[in-house]
């Protein structure tokens, strides 16, 4: 009898620790390795949206700018930069760049709110 409770308990030991070791490499360390290559793939993500939301806002800027300023005069001899002469089609292209950066800013206004949303669910 005490032979048969002996071989009993150190089986259950045994089974027990084999259990436990199973679980660990078939369930938990699979997990666990998988959780890390999301959250580098999540910071690669995060990086590319600031970088997309950089490049919008740096466009739009662009944009803004190049409505404002005048295309400039090739130097003459005598130091002088003739006047270029008027662009009938410059206020639609303002009216078309403002558009354009009024977008490029929306675009990027929403990426920062996805942005932040994605930090604040972590």
């Amino acid at each position: 009898m005490r032979n048969t409770l002996a071989v009993f308990l150190i089986g259950f030991v045994f089974g027990s620790s084999l259990g436990i070791g199973g679980l660990w490499t078939q369930v938990v360390q699979p997990t666990k390795d998988e959780l890390q290559k999301i959250e580098s793939e999540n910071k690669i993500m995060q990086q590319a949206i600031d970088s997309a939301t950089k490049a919008l806002k740096d466009a739009a800027a662009d944009l803004r700018n190049e409505g404002n300023i005048a295309p400039a005069g090739v130097t003459g001899p005598t130091g002088t930069q003739p006047q270029p002469a008027p662009d009938p089609l410059q206020p639609v292209r303002i009216t078309r760049a403002t558009r354009l950066a009024e977008d490029l800013d929306t675009k990027a206004t929403e990426l920062d709110k996805l942005r932040t949303d994605l930090r604040t669910t972590r």
